[in-house]
């Protein structure tokens, strides 16, 4: 398993890939960046603690009113000093519409759902430099497919890259990628593993997270790497995986979203 929950000493997961050029590209235009998200999420969460460490101004775009009562999440993205602008959700809604140039808010570029775009494919081609040797086989979860089509693009001939979504859809949009098409590389997009969708986190997931954590001692993010694990435990079982495989799983971290989940311990 490739922990990038471990990888990076303060923005923790693959977000501090997603987000590592619009950073770059913040400082050196000394503009503020704005994201968008939900109550629990990752990226703003990443986002709102790489403007406090890089000196960047944030904004977090949410949709609906202002609650009476902040998310642990929403917390830390205020403490941090992001400024957080609840908006109309029809607005929301059309701002996740919008191609990526044309994705704005009051005349500012916005950051879209997942980083998934240009810069954050940069981000997640450089992914693959934490594994120290080759691997005949990668796994990971996919929200948006970001970092999935960045595991792909930046893979060695031959090896085999899976995809496991953890909401449906994506695989009808990837599978028409230019890019993706156009690779080199063995990839596959595995659904089933949804669990009811995006997000949804019954018993039968609960109690496989709980077990893994048991005797792994490695917390899970009950949205995307339980998802994961579970998919590649049931690969294993069911002999989709070959045994001279070299098997190696991305743990895209968003460990702080398990504060969204009262079954879970918080990490």
């Amino acid at each position: 398993m490739l922990r990038l929950d471990l990888a990076a000493p303060k923005i923790s997961g693959n977000k501090y890939w997603k987000l590592k050029y619009h950073f770059l590209k913040a400082a050196e235009k000394k503009s503020g960046l704005i994201g968008i998200g939900g109550p629990y999420s990752n990226l703003l969460h990443a986002l709102a603690e790489g403007g406090h460490l890089f000196g960047i101004p944030t904004t977090g775009l949410l949709s609906g009113p202002e609650p009476k009562e902040l998310t642990p999440t929403l917390k830390d993205c205020r403490n941090w000093g992001m400024k957080l602008e609840f908006i109309d959700r029809q607005e929301f809604k059309n701002l996740n519409q919008k191609s990526d140039e044309d994705l704005n808010y009051q005349g500012q570029e916005v950051i879209p759902l997942g980083a998934n775009d240009a810069l954050g494919l940069q981000g997640t081609q450089e992914v693959l430099k934490q594994i120290p040797r080759e691997f005949t086989t990668i796994l990971c979860a996919m929200g948006t497919g970001n970092t999935f089509k960045g595991l792909v693009l930046s893979s060695s001939p031959g090896t085999r890259v899976i995809g496991i979504p953890v909401l449906k859809g994506i695989k009808n949009e990837l599978e028409k990628d230019e890019d993706l098409l156009t690779s080199s590389s063995n990839w596959e997009i595995l659904e089933g593993y949804e669990f009811g969708g995006f997000a949804r986190f019954p018993d039968q997931l609960l109690k496989f997270v709980k077990a893994f954590e048991e005797m792994n001692s490695i917390p899970m993010d009950p949205i995307y790497t339980a998802k994961l694990a579970f998919a590649t435990w049931d690969l294993l079982k069911r002999g989709s995986l070959e045994s001279q495989d070299k098997v190696i799983m991305i743990h895209s971290g968003g460990l702080q979203g398990r504060r969204g989940f009262p079954n879970l311990v918080a990490s």
